[in-house]
Formats: C-alpha cells, structure tokens, sequence
C-alpha cells in the first residue's frame, strides 16, 4: 500500500504544498493506487516526519522524505515513469531544474505567501 502524507490543499487544488502536488502529480501519472493523507499541523506532520517537511511517501512500511528523492524512489520502482526523458542529457538538464526550483523558486513563493506581511495578508483573505 502506498501512502501520500501531505498538506492540504482548498479550492480544487490538492495541496498548498508545490512539492506535495508534485509527488501527487507523479502518483497520477504512474496510475498506481495510493491513499492521500492531509495532515494540518506540524505535530501531525512530525508523526510521520522527523524534519516535519512533506510530502513523505510511504511504500510498504517506508517512509522517504523530500519530493525529489520520493520521485527518485518512484523512478526507481517504475521505470516506465513517463516524466522520464529517454536522453541521458535530458534527464540530468530536468533534474538541475528541479533542484533550482526546489531551492529557489519554492522559497521565495513561501517567502511571498507566509513571510512578506503584504502578501501574507492577501494570501489569508483568500
């Protein structure tokens, strides 16, 4: 049994979470079944999480933190996995991306929604 623990989302999105989306994202595509557990607090992420970053991904007893080596584990797992390019170029110029946007792009939208009263602000009201 595979299991998703992860941020909730509202609206029709899965998950406040870019990286908890992402591992859904992945999930979907590979067409395997999977439980999605939302967890709203950092004491509930902590059950689960030593760090109390999600998503965490449970595959048969284990636990594997962080997106990209949960996406990696999937890889791993289903090789058939249709974000993977063919081209050994590809997948290392995907992968560089997807560190960039992990340390980057994702911090500074979390800086922006959580962090920057302004935005903050509006972030709540939606």
């Amino acid at each position: 049994m595979i299991v998703l623990y992860q941020f909730p989302g509202g609206d029709g999105v899965s998950s406040v979470s870019p990286p908890c989306v992402r591992v859904e994202m992945a999930l979907r595509l590979l067409g395997v079944e999977y439980r999605r557990v939302d967890l709203r607090t950092r004491r509930a992420a902590r059950r689960v999480s030593v760090t109390t970053r999600l998503p965490v991904l449970e595959i048969d007893g284990e636990r594997i933190t962080d997106s990209i080596a949960i996406l990696d584990t999937l890889e791993r797992r289903w090789p058939q996995a249709p974000w993977i390019p063919a081209d050994p170029a590809e997948r290392v110029r995907d992968r560089a991306w997807e560190h960039f946007a992990n340390d980057h792009v994702y911090f500074m939208a979390h800086y922006l929604r959580w962090l920057s009263p302004e935005y903050r602000e509006r972030w709540i009201d939606v």
